[in-house]
């Protein structure tokens, strides 16, 4: 199906929508024993794949089709033999054989199957054929509870709201690639999505959705500023709006791309802060070999004194930036860092994805990659790092990290502190292991899932959870 097609089924319409008529849609813990009301014993489906693989635990699955797959053919063997069966709302007996078409992308196919008074109602969420295909390895019974959002890379690229297993609730289909979906204090959702300008130059739109997910504008910078960045956007308490951009420029006849932080009223859609990195990010502090875009920034938090912490890559810094003049407030990390840091591993590292935590501490995804000739050899170390910052003293104490020994991300990755205490790792661009990983405080594997690609497994910029 063409991004075209797939974007008026799902990117207009989520399919939270869609499905409604096909149940509930909820999901039950997967500890949870439901021997009262366990009616199915096996599906079996041809002309695509139900994912995951069925369980009595699970209500709703992905339903995958085959690539040129126009027809279904489903079984369902019930438990007791005499059970009432409905397929799409036709009858089937147990075991047999029912043909369909294949449903349209967003639409769900319900199974249903009666015994007395017992009822159990299962979802097959049909998506298009080269949605990516989720493998949780690990899920406990003290997973955090919400659903998971994440941008899919590759080819195409989907913005994807779904369940712990990826079966979704909303799917949008990119036309050229989409960006680090995320949810705001708001209610609103907004991700990235890519295209090419009147000057063929790339930038995106901002996506933002409502609370039911309904596509409810597309934002930029505010002029004097032509590009609007995927890496970051924020919705600040008081409705405005934060972006970041790599805004090009030609001096002394070399290119640049500055870093820039834009806030824009949302109400008149003008500029009410900018912050640029040009002439503040020293160009003997770049850590990459990449010049052109020197300072790289990845990420902007408002911090609880309203100012902003913000990455940047390619110095390997996480700097205070203040709102009111502009000024770099502190340095963490890099050649100039500012800070006594203790940690065994020197500081942060290409890093992504800083906040500050209620406890007042700061966690960010730290790559392990771009580290200053100080620093001690990472060894391909990725990892989730909190800090204890004290910003009149400069003293910054590592007091917790989560590492995978194997597992090294490149590029993106994130690290979300969520409401039951749990850290919710992405491990961006890494190709060696989970996509994502949920640990408890001690540090236990609680959630874990890989993102197949086809045969290879792909991470999302960011994984979160709400």
């Amino acid at each position: 199906m063409s991004s075209d097609v797939f974007r008026s089924l799902v990117g207009a319409l989520p399919l939270s929508v869609l499905v409604a008529c096909g149940g509930s849609g909820s999901e039950r813990p997967i500890d949870t024993t439901l021997v009262d009301t366990e009616l199915v014993e096996s599906i079996d489906i041809g002309g695509a794949r139900m994912v995951p693989d069925y369980s009595d635990s699970i209500d709703r699955y992905s339903l995958i089709p085959d690539s040129a797959a126009t027809e279904l053919s489903i079984s369902v063997t019930a438990a007791d033999p005499t059970a009432e069966i409905l397929i799409g709302g036709s009858v089937a007996a147990s075991a047999e054989v029912a043909a369909l078409a294949l449903p349209a992308d967003g639409q769900t196919l319900a199974v249903e199957v009666r015994h007395g008074a017992q009822q159990q109602v299962i979802e097959l969420v049909s998506v298009p054929a080269n949605y990516p295909r989720f493998e949780v390895t690990t899920r406990l019974a003290d997973t955090a509870s919400g659903d998971l959002y994440l941008s899919a890379v590759g080819e195409p690229s989907f913005s994807i709201r779904s369940d712990d297993y990826g079966v979704p609730s909303y799917v949008y289909q990119a036309p050229l690639r989409t960006g680090t979906f995320m949810r705001h204090s708001n209610g609103y959702s907004s991700f990235a999505d890519r295209f090419i300008n009147e000057f063929g130059l790339e930038t995106n739109d901002r996506v933002i959705l409502d609370e039911s997910l309904q596509e409810i504008a597309r934002l930029q910078t505010a002029a004097p500023l032509q590009h609007t960045d995927s890496h970051d956007f924020l919705i600040r308490e008081n409705g405005n709006h934060v972006f970041l951009a790599y805004e090009p420029t030609v001096r002394d006849s070399a290119p640049y791309a500055d870093s820039v932080i834009q806030e824009v009223d949302s109400q008149t859609g003008e500029e009410v802060f900018r912050w640029n990195s040009w002439g503040v990010i020293p160009l003997d502090d770049v850590l990459h070999n990449n010049r052109v875009e020197y300072a790289h920034i990845n990420s902007v938090f408002v911090d609880t004194d309203g100012h902003f912490l913000a990455s940047l890559r390619g110095t390997s810094q996480i700097v205070k930036i203040n709102r009111d003049t502009g000024a770099v407030d502190w340095k963490l990390g890099g050649v100039s860092n500012e800070f006594a840091i203790d940690d065994p591993l020197g500081g942060p590292c290409g890093q992504h994805h800083v906040t500050r935590l209620a406890n007042g501490n700061i966690l960010f995804f730290d790559n392990g990659i771009f580290c200053p000739p100080d620093y001690p050899a990472r060894e391909q170390i990725s990892r989730a790092v909190e800090y204890r910052l004290n910003e009149r003293e400069k003293t910054a104490t590592l007091v917790w990290s989560y590492q995978q020994p194997g597992v090294y991300a490149r590029t993106g990755g994130s690290a979300q502190r969520l409401a039951n205490g749990n850290t919710l790792i992405g491990w961006g661009g890494n190709t060696t292991g989970p996509s994502a990983t949920e640990v408890n405080a001690a540090g236990v594997v609680v959630y874990e899932f890989k993102l197949w690609r086809g045969d290879t497994v792909r991470g999302s910029n960011r994984v979160l959870r709400y």
